[in-house]
């Protein structure tokens, strides 16, 4: 398809299966310009085994993005809902199951048990890839991705445009055997530091065995930066006496030290308004935020970190700069591992002001971020 689609739609049990563009992009479908939605939702329908570019899954070779669907334009939104699946896609390149070329991905959403599983790319996002932001990502009601995979960067979603991730919720979802060249789970490329990318908030989430697999992040890695955002002022808490941080291992350093991740770029074009489908199952969103609020966030609440590793530094992220607002409250993480490099849990580049780590039972850790 040349020109923009307003909708594109799979529900009611329908399959996209088994389809291949052995030396091009879009191993079902591709669409030249702008996306405005795309839902998929329902129990039995799935997009599976589809493949874009030359090659076995993950193997790098050859041409190829998007194994199912690839968009050289902006999308206001992707769902993926009520049970539908995206299984086993493929591409040679980028975005093993969605290749969005755009400035921007308006809203990306697992919701309801979706599922993804087994999506590879050679290069980058197992299972999305976007060249511009990602304003909302939403993964939330009991959802699971497992053992999707990518060469270089993002296991399950790598974010190439500098603008990273505005706002994004993971709740009551598990992320299980994940893994990326960097960023084992999501990559988020942050050209401007973390004003690039808001507020990600992870509750109720197990995060385990996911890898770096030869940079650092095992779970999430945000390389780059620059001078605005946070750092400088920057509040770090583990605010519970739940919380336990048990076997985070590093060569140097243990859960928390700080040195330097590496970069990423892309681009796009104009993003399209989404049309009138379902409305979002998010509870909340960035325009919804008080002006007080952390103009940068990261949070990590009741979660389960465990068993994930990166090959360099950061068993579960790697950061560029430090969040307005850095929290771990009730979270269990234990047994992640750097296995070259330092934290075992938590790796920050270093710049601005100390950052103090506080565990309400009984210790406080004093983390010295240097220019």
């Amino acid at each position: 398809m040349a020109g923009d689609v307003r909708e594109l739609a799979l529900t009611g049990g329908a399959r996209l299966a088994r389809n291949t563009a052995r030396a091009g992009d879009g191993g079902a479908i591709r669409i030249g310009g702008d996306l405005g939605a795309a839902l998929v939702s329902g129990g039995g329908t799935a997009v599976e085994h589809n493949t874009a570019g030359g090659g076995s899954r993950g193997s790098g070779g050859g041409g190829g993005s998007g194994g199912a669907i690839w968009v050289g334009g902006g999308v206001g939104w992707v769902r993926v809902a009520a049970g539908a699946a995206l299984l086993s896609n493929s591409a040679a390149a980028e975005g093993g199951a969605l290749y969005v070329g755009g400035a921007e991905l308006g809203s990306l959403e697992l919701v309801g048990g979706a599922a993804a599983a087994a999506n590879a790319a050679g290069s980058a996002g197992g299972v999305v890839f976007a060249a511009g932001a990602v304003a909302n990502l939403t993964v939330a009601g009991n959802c699971s991705l497992s053992r999707n995979s990518a060469g270089a960067r993002g296991g399950v979603l790598a974010v190439a445009g500098g603008g990273g991730v505005r706002w994004g919720r993971l709740a009551d979802s598990s992320f299980v055997g994940n893994r990326g060249g960097e960023g084992g789970v999501l990559h988020l490329a942050a050209a401007v530091g973390f004003s690039a990318w808001g507020s990600l908030d992870l509750t109720g989430c197990v995060l385990t065995g996911n890898r770096a697999t030869s940079g650092s992040g095992g779970v999430l890695a945000v390389p780059g930066g620059g001078a605005s955002g946070g750092g400088s002022a920057a509040t770090a808490t583990t605010a519970t006496t739940a919380a336990t941080a048990a076997t985070a291992t590093a060569a140097a350093g243990g859960a928390v030290p700080a040195q330097q991740p590496s970069t990423g770029s892309g681009g796009g074009s104009p993003t399209p308004q989404p049309p009138q489908l379902p409305p979002s199952t998010s509870t909340s969103s960035p325009s919804s935020s008080s002006s007080s609020a952390p103009s940068s966030r990261l949070v990590f609440r009741g979660c389960v970190l465990s068993g994930n590793s990166a090959r360099v530094h950061g068993g579960v992220a790697a950061l560029a700069r430090l969040p307005d607002l850095l929290t771990l409250e009730g979270v269990e993480a234990a047994g992640n591992t750097a296995l070259s490099g330092s934290g075992g849990v938590l790796y920050v580049s270093p710049v601005g002001a100390p950052v103090c780590v506080c565990v309400c039972v009984c210790v406080c850790v004093c983390v010295h971020a240097h220019l």
